[in-house]
C-alpha cells in the first residue's frame, strides 16, 4: 500500500505545487526513505512507531488506507491560506459523507466491491474525484539507490536473460496465506521453466524462506540473500517476474520495469490488476467470481470453499498456465 500511497502523493504535491504546502509522512520510516527520490527531500518523515501524532500541529491530517481519510482539519485556517486545498477538503468530505463506506480502516468487502462496481482500480483508488489523474500507470517511478551495474555483477548476471520467480504474500502476515501460490501447483514450476525456456536463468527471489516454493532446479536461490535496493535491481532486470498479487508485483509495476505473470485468488484481478501484466487466474467452482478478499474477517487464512488454508482458486493454477504466460510475454518482447 505504501508504493501505491506514494503514488497518489506524488501527483497531490504536483496538483497543489503552488499552494505552498509543507508536508510530513508517519508511518515505516527505512521503507518510506527507500521509495522516495530527491523530489521528495521537502517531505519529512517520522516513524509512527517511536512518535505520537499531535494533529493540532497541522492544518489537515489524512489517513490513506483506500481513499484519504480526514482525521483532523482546520478548515478556517485552510480557508484563509489556500482557496485550493480548501476546494478538495470540502470536495473529500462531501464525497465521504455521501457514501456509506469506510475509509478509515482496511477495506471490507463491501467497500471493494463498490470501488470496482464504480470502475476504480487499485491505482487509481486514493484518486476519488479524479482531479489527480491518477490511473493504472503510475506518475511517479520508484527510484535505485545503488548502482545497477554493481548489483547485477554482484550476482553474476551481467549479459544474462532470467527470469524471478516468487511465492511469498506479504510480510505483515506471517505462517500460510491464501493468495500463495499453491504448493501442489508450483511444485514443479521450477523444472517446467527451465524445460520450457532454456536460455533463461530461473532466480528465486523474496525476503522469507517460510514463505518459499520448493527452489530444487533453480539457477539461483536468492531468498533471504538479497537487501531491497537489491532485489529493486534484480526485479526491474528480469524479463519477467512470475508470482502472486503482492509486494513484488507492485513494486515492478512501479518502477516501470516490464511485465509479470500475476497468480490471483481471492484478490479480484480486474481490481488490482495492472494491464501489461498476464493476470491469470483459473475456472473452479468457487461462487465469488471476482475474489472473496475480506468477506471474512481471517480471509487471509481460511477459504471458503475448502474451509482451511488451502485455496481453491490458487490450487487450479497449474504450472503448465503460468509457463504459457510467460511464454506469451516472451513471445511479445
Amino acid at each position: 500500500d505504501y508504493i501505491n500511497n506514494i503514488n497518489w502523493l506524488f501527483a497531490f504535491r504536483k496538483e497543489f505545487n503552488s499552494e505552498n504546502i509543507k508536508y510530513t509522512v508517519f508511518g515505516n520510516q527505512k521503507q518510506l526513505l527507500s521509495l522516495f527520490d530527491d523530489s521528495f527531500n521537502d517531505v519529512k518523515v517520522i516513524d509512527e512507531k517511536n512518535n505520537k501524532i499531535d494533529f493540532t500541529d497541522y492544518d489537515l491530517v489524512l489517513s490513506i488506507v483506500t481513499i484519504p481519510a480526514p482525521l483532523y482539519q482546520n478548515l478556517t485556517r485552510i480557508g484563509k491560506l489556500s482557496v485550493k486545498l480548501m476546494e478538495y477538503c470540502t470536495a473529500l468530505n462531501t464525497y465521504q459523507h455521501s457514501n456509506s463506506m469506510n475509509f478509515f480502516n482496511i477495506p471490507d468487502y463491501r467497500l471493494l466491491t463498490e470501488l470496482f462496481v464504480r470502475g476504480k482500480k487499485f491505482s487509481s483508488t486514493p484518486d476519488f474525484d479524479g482531479r489527480l489523474g491518477l490511473s493504472d500507470k503510475y506518475s511517479y517511478r520508484i527510484p535505485f539507490f545503488l548502482d545497477e551495474e554493481a548489483v547485477i555483477n554482484k550476482f553474476n548476471l551481467h549479459g544474462k536473460k532470467f527470469i524471478t520467480v516468487n511465492r511469498g504474500w506479504d510480510q505483515c502476515h506471517r505462517g500460510s496465506h491464501v493468495k500463495a501460490m499453491s504448493l501442489d501447483s508450483c511444485g514443479d514450476l521450477i523444472v517446467r521453466l527451465k524445460e520450457s525456456f532454456p536460455d533463461f536463468m530461473i532466480i528465486a527471489i523474496g525476503s522469507s524462506r517460510e514463505q518459499a516454493m520448493d527452489t530444487t532446479g533453480a539457477d539461483m536461490d536468492l531468498i533471504e540473500k538479497t537487501s531491497l535496493e537489491e532485489v529493486k535491481i534484480i526485479l526491474h532486470k528480469a524479463s519477467v517476474h512470475i508470482g502472486c498479487e503482492g509486494g513484488l508485483v507492485h513494486l515492478r509495476h512501479a518502477m516501470g520495469s516490464g511485465p509479470c505473470v500475476v497468480l490471483f485468488g481471492p484478490t479480484n484481478k480486474y481490481y488490482y490488476g495492472y494491464s501489461e501484466n498476464e493476470n491469470l487466474s483459473a475456472s473452479c467452482n468457487c461462487h465469488l467470481k471476482t475474489g472473496c478478499e475480506r468477506i471474512i474477517k481471517n480471509y487471509e487464512t481460511l477459504c471458503l470453499e475448502t474451509g482451511n488454508s488451502e485455496s481453491l482458486c490458487m490450487k487450479s493454477i497449474t504450472s503448465e498456465m503460468v509457463v504459457n504466460k510467460v511464454k506469451r510475454i516472451l513471445e511479445s518482447q
